[in-house]
């Protein structure tokens, strides 16, 4: 599963912390994360922190990157190291440890900017937006022997296991990473207490640290590496924000208590009262070219015969305005579906009007708040799709990644938004299948392979 969040590429506010890379070392992390979580983009231009360790004297210290650096192609000083950035205090847990041993090196991280990180949402302080878009940490340069022996099979320093997935930040080899479920609040003025986080239980701040574990070779006393971060930024000091989900994993929301903020990116799960759809990752019959796995959706009709619907659908509530620019894409295979009558959605609602896009055995176009067409719909077959928001204009719909739209139409048409709920349900993907009609469809199935959705554009 993935959530990733975009910026600007000329005001890219890198955010420094420091990351758990072994699961046993961190604290408040009860549950781990599911695996794989990349950004965007190739997120070149991003500042990185050195930190100098001494293990003799426990010692450590930290000063930015020179952009001149050759062991870190396309980063950039200039984001990190600046007053009104962001604040950090290394510690080495216990000292100046024994040579050779397993060691941990904890970071306290502050956001020094005058405005909120990890989300698209201006809020009050401690009340938290109903989802976040998260923090992004990497290991830009990988430990380096620096003093005590010179480098080798026998002289090394390794960071530990445990990092979400690697991605290629600011080099052609993928740096490991972590990704966070959180927000860094705007600065308090107040370094180091811990109050300048929240958490998804509304309580307030945590103290919020990571560390890192190494494992260092008998002879080193000295070694470096480089960390460097990205989070989403609040408007209106960003533009677009982007999140995807890749079906490696269920996207079932773990929880929002302090032990679930590094779970990973996820989406809320809805259901009909009777709902008898399965959810399942297979590795069969997944679309687009490369995919490994998907996520499978199975609707059944329920065994008591009961005219019902079987309804299976995730969302997010990051929020679309009505002017905004927005767009949903899916990468989906359907079958077992029947004709005429939508049994697979995408969809996103901007509290004013409602783009939900149905798919048929033989139609696809928008629908009502019933899953029922309006309009025209096509008889075009497809994979990929694109729902495209021009704010108040209009709705278009792309397929197979063609640049010239299928389906056009007046945003003023569209059917109404359902009434305002919360949390909010402003970008969606699933199953609903109707069991009313007839002949009634049973095993309708739905594959997954991708979801993303992006604010402030039109498309990628």
């Amino acid at each position: 599963m993935k959530v990733v969040t975009g910026r600007r590429q000329s005001e890219v506010l890198a955010l420094l912390a420091v990351f758990c890379m072994s699961m046993t070392s961190c604290r408040n992390d009860a549950i781990a994360p599911r695996g794989g979580v990349p950004p965007i983009d190739q997120m070149t231009n991003l500042g990185t922190t050195i930190v100098d360790v001494n293990l003799k004297t426990g010692e450590v210290t930290t000063h930015p990157l020179e952009s001149s650096a050759a062991t870190a192609s396309g980063v950039d000083a200039r984001f990190f190291g600046a007053p009104g950035t962001i604040s950090h205090t290394f510690t080495l847990r216990g000292g100046a440890p024994t040579a050779g041993n397993t060691f941990t090196l904890d970071d306290r991280i502050e956001n020094a900017f005058s405005f909120p990180i990890g989300t698209d949402l201006m809020h009050a302080t401690g009340v938290f937006p109903e989802d976040t878009m998260g923090v992004y940490v990497y290991m830009a340069i990988l430990p380096t022997v620096t003093a005590g022996c010179t480098p080798s099979g026998t002289c090394s320093v390794a960071a530990d296991s445990g990092e979400d997935g690697a991605f290629p930040f600011t080099t052609p080899t993928p740096q490991p990473y972590m990704f966070f479920k959180t927000i860094l609040e705007a600065a308090d003025h107040a370094p180091h207490h811990g109050l300048d986080f929240t958490d998804q239980s509304n309580v307030g701040g945590i103290d919020y640290f990571r560390s890192f574990s190494f494992r260092a070779k008998p002879g080193v006393t000295n070694f470096k590496f480089g960390v460097s971060a990205s989070a989403a930024v609040v408007k209106p000091n960003e533009t677009r924000w982007k999140v995807t989900y890749i079906a490696d994993s269920l996207p079932n929301r773990v929880g929002t208590s302090l032990a679930d903020l590094r779970s990973d990116p996820d989406w809320r799960r809805g259901a009909s009262a009777g709902a008898v759809s399965d959810t399942s990752i297979v590795a069969t019959g997944c679309p687009a070219g490369g995919t490994t796995k998907c996520l499978r959706i199975s609707s059944v009709t329920p065994s008591n015969g009961a005219l019902a619907d079987d309804s299976l659908f995730y969302y997010r509530s990051d929020s679309v305005g009505t002017t905004d620019n927005a767009y949903i894409s899916a990468t989906v295979s359907v079958s077992g579906n029947k004709p005429n009558n939508p049994t697979v959605f995408i969809g996103m609602q901007d509290r004013v009007h409602l783009m939900l896009f149905g798919i048929s055995q033989n139609k696809l176009g928008f629908c009502d708040g019933t899953g029922a067409f309006v309009g025209t719909p096509t008889t075009t077959t497809a994979t990929s799709y694109r729902i495209s928001k021009f704010g108040t204009d209009s709705v278009v719909v792309y397929l197979d990644g063609a640049t010239t739209s299928t389906i056009n139409v007046a945003y003023s048409t569209l059917p109404p938004a359902p009434a305002f709920a919360t949390p909010n349900k402003f970008f969606w993907f699933g199953n609903r299948v109707q069991f009313a009609s007839s002949p009634k469809p049973s095993g309708d199935i739905s594959l997954w392979s991708s979801v993303v959705y992006e604010i402030g554009v039109t498309g990628p």
